[in-house]
């Protein structure tokens, strides 16, 4: 038994590795989480908004990190500069 976890929902919260159990269910697409945080960062791509645009080709997203990793679909265009958002990457 996992004894590293010094809070109750800690705890419950691991054991879902070792039951497979997965609560949390989109009610849109079906896809399946073991935690709510998983869960609630998975139904901000359902979002209408995507506040995270590529300045490439103008494709959004709803996390910053997302639009980091797709600027590497472009590394292989002409400029190897990109901006996203506040920084140039």
């Amino acid at each position: 038994m996992c004894e590293k976890f010094v809070k109750n929902y800690e705890l419950k919260k691991h054991m879902h590795i070792h039951t497979r159990e997965r609560p949390h269910k989109c009610d849109l697409c079906h896809r399946t989480y073991a935690d709510r945080g998983s869960f609630n960062k998975h139904m901000l791509t359902h979002m209408a908004e995507k506040p995270h645009k590529c300045d490439v080709c103008r494709k959004g997203f709803t996390e910053r990190s997302k639009l980091k990793r797709h600027m590497l679909t472009h590394k292989d265009e002409k400029s190897h500069k990109y901006v996203v958002s506040e920084g140039i990457y």
